[in-house]
């Protein structure tokens, strides 16, 4: 079964974040854009479990064989941004001749992502994933569905409920100490990153053995779907209101759009290539607005709001163009299939 508005969530939300780190350089943004991180976490256990649990279970699909699916889906964009983040950090770093900041800790720095693991403490990394932040994510989802993987056959319900339910207990204590929800993508929140993946993929196996996907229409659906998009307006510092957006609205909202169904062919189209596009403007978006930012101070000044527009508008061009003729082609390659074959789901 396709999920095809989901596939648009996975889209719209990819979007959140490049506007969230596009309006991170002018006044106002939408502050809590960042919580699509977790509703990407959300989203990925659902599917995660939808396409292998069965065959974990029965024992017809080995960790190697899901390890090599996810190296496979991951990896062709992910090793690309990490190319493009490489370029970016050689490139300043010769423009401010900073080589000695960086001493030999680029090359160890650079391998670690590349497994991907966060980075050991060096002083020049703003966090884990230095040369493309945003990997942080994919690192959590990449190690931690291979647990996954390694535990879904002994994985029952009272023990998934536990593990949801501790995590977000995790979840809820270090971002209220912190007054910070955005944790993670450094090294001293990385227990908070560990516990936002936790809870979330958890969470969205769940609903996959629950099989949220066949449960009837609830009134106020519309609604419960607004107020999940409206959770990226929230105030940064509202970390009560984050939580509740995470532990209840985003998995209702979830609910919801599992059950919806495209009304016209071209309602179809718009959503599953957003859900198509959605891996690659999260994993390269980062980069390559580092890109124009320094080139634009350097030559300008300042970055404008014009060139901001644009950038956001080239980013998700370039974004397509590798989907359709780097990732989903080498995908295809690397399961062996033709090139017109049956097109790859946005989440396989």
């Amino acid at each position: 079964m396709r999920f095809v508005v989901m596939d648009a969530a996975r889209g719209i939300a990819a979007l959140a974040v490049l506007s969230y780190h596009i309006g991170g350089y002018f006044e106002y943004r939408l502050e809590s854009a960042f919580l699509a991180v977790d509703a990407f976490f959300l989203m990925s256990g659902f599917v995660i479990a939808y396409s292998y649990e069965a065959r974990l279970r029965s024992g017809t699909l080995r960790v190697l064989g899901f390890t090599r699916d996810r190296v496979i889906r991951l990896f062709p964009l992910y090793l690309a941004g990490l190319v493009l983040g490489l370029a970016f950090v050689a490139l300043r770093t010769t423009l401010d001749h900073d080589w000695d900041e960086l001493g030999g800790s680029i090359a160890g720095t650079a391998l670690a992502s590349a497994l991907p693991l966060p980075t050991a403490s060096v002083d020049w990394a703003k966090g884990i994933f230095p040369f493309n932040i945003p990997s942080w994510t994919l690192a959590f989802e990449f190690w931690g569905t291979i647990l996954y993987a390694c535990v879904a056959g002994r994985l029952g319900l009272r023990t998934l409920s536990l593990l949801i339910a501790s995590s977000f207990v995790a979840v809820a204590v270090l971002t209220l100490r912190s007054g910070d929800f955005s944790i993670g993508w450094q090294r001293e929140s990385f227990a908070g990153g560990a516990a936002r993946f936790a809870f979330s993929f958890s969470f969205g196996v769940l609903l996959c053995r629950l099989r949220a996907e066949t449960w009837r229409a609830v009134p106020g659906e519309r609604l419960i779907v607004l107020l999940a998009a409206a959770t990226f307006l929230l105030p940064g510092n509202l970390v009560w209101a984050q939580l509740i957006a995470v532990g209840a609205i985003y998995p209702a909202a979830l609910v919801v759009l599992l059950r919806w169904r495209p009304a016209t062919t071209w309602a179809g189209w718009v959503p599953e290539e957003l859900g198509r596009l959605s891996y690659a403007i999260y994993i390269l978006h980062a980069p390559l607005l580092q890109f124009v930012v320094t080139a634009s101070t350097r030559t300008m000044g300042h970055f404008p709001l014009y060139l901001a527009v644009a950038s956001g508008a080239m980013i998700v061009a370039i974004a397509a163009i590798a989907t359709h003729l780097f990732d989903e082609p080498l995908r295809m390659a690397l399961r062996g299939r033709k090139p017109g074959s049956q097109r790859l789901h946005a989440g396989s």
